[in-house]
């Protein structure tokens, strides 16, 4: 049921780790699965932090706290650049 190198996991085990976990998941609705008489629940493991369904996911919209180490990395670099300057003179 997961694409090549995916994780996939029974509504039982999403009920007891959903919250624990810092993963999204895919609803993928009930599935027949081999050697199991009823459909079962699965999801698929995202590494996105929400629960979409399947095939309607939503665009992730960039935060501030997302861009911080963006800044914190321009500004290292500016530091070391001036230091460096500093010392060749």
């Amino acid at each position: 049921m997961a694409e090549s190198g995916g994780i996939c996991i029974s509504k039982t085990a999403f009920d007891h780790i959903e919250n624990n976990l810092p993963y999204g998941y895919e609803i993928l609705g009930d599935q027949t699965v081999k050697n199991i008489a009823k459909p079962v629940g699965a999801y698929g493991v995202l590494m996105k932090p929400r629960v979409t369904v399947a095939g309607e996911l939503e665009k992730e919209k960039r935060t501030p706290a997302r861009r911080m180490p963006i800044f914190v990395g321009i500004a290292a670099v500016l530091v070391l650049a001036v230091v460096i300057g500093i010392c060749q003179f």
